[in-house]
């Protein structure tokens, strides 16, 4: 009799057995889809690379996501603007230095990684030598961004800086 219970058990599982999958899903704090022509560019901040493969100056990186290709600054060919931000990581204070070809009004924030202000967004005017201070020294260690709006409408981008203690 345990002999036919243990046939019946071992049948019955392996007849019904289902197994597992995952699906790719990303939990992202920011992300973009572009087309031109027919190029597309999708990219979410803080995924991991997978490959690289390089052809004279045309770079491509392949994976599921792509990560924030410029961790510690940026620069923005279409409104003339670079910005550094030093030291990254910190343990206090952040220095944007901006490059600039011409004046122009920016709104500074700072957001955690899951979105939220952490801290009062500051409407400055830049121009080409403009360092701009940044106190992360009250808040808990972390990723955070610096998100940069300009005020014509020509700007909007974020720069991914660490806090350590």
């Amino acid at each position: 009799m345990k002999k036919l219970i243990f046939i019946f058990t071992f049948i019955l599982a392996t007849s019904v057995a289902f197994s597992q999958s995952i699906d790719r899903q990303v939990i992202s704090s920011t992300g973009g889809y572009s087309e031109a022509g027919n190029i597309s560019v999708s990219y979410t901040v803080g995924e991991p690379m997978v490959e690289t493969f390089e052809a004279g100056t045309i770079v491509l990186t392949q994976g599921f996501q792509q990560p924030d290709a410029s961790p510690v600054g940026m620069e923005d060919i279409n409104s003339g603007i670079s910005i550094l931000a030093y030291p990254n990581p910190t343990e206090g204070e952040i220095i944007l230095d901006f490059t600039t070809t011409r004046e122009m009004e920016l709104s500074i924030g700072l957001m955690d990684v899951l979105g939220k202000q952490v801290s009062v967004t500051e409407n400055i005017s830049v121009s080409t030598g403009t360092k701009h201070l940044m106190d992360l020294s009250a808040l808990a260690s972390g990723n955070y961004f610096i998100v940069l709006k300009s005020a014509d409408g020509t700007m909007n981008t974020n720069i991914k800086v660490q806090k350590i203690d």
